[in-house]
């Protein structure tokens, strides 16, 4: 929290979202901070703590949804394109985070 304190979402494996304590789940949930399924791309010599997500991606949805794309077509698109977990540019697109 005080690293990133305007933190929305985080990702985590399934299996990692799995062992959330309730306890951490609701202080999460008090937080507004919103659990998001999706797995680390690469190996785990690649895991880093933290994903910039480009321009260009906030730049696609936002184009797609001005041109009343479907969220389903927009979600699989954009996620296949750069590699995205399918909860995150839904939560993207839910939140209006566009730029």
């Amino acid at each position: 929290m005080e690293a990133c304190p305007k933190i929305e979402a985080i990702q985590l494996p399934v299996s990692y979202k799995r062992t959330l304590s309730k306890s951490i789940q609701m202080f999460l949930r008090m937080q507004k901070i919103v659990v998001l399924e999706g797995d680390v791309w690469g190996h785990r010599k690649d895991i880093c703590e933290y994903k910039a997500i480009s321009q260009g991606v906030f730049d696609e949805i936002e184009a797609m949804t001005l041109k009343k794309v479907p969220l389903d077509k927009i979600v699989h698109d954009v996620g296949a394109k750069y590699r995205l977990s399918p909860g995150f540019v839904e939560f993207v697109i839910k939140k209006g985070v566009t730029t």
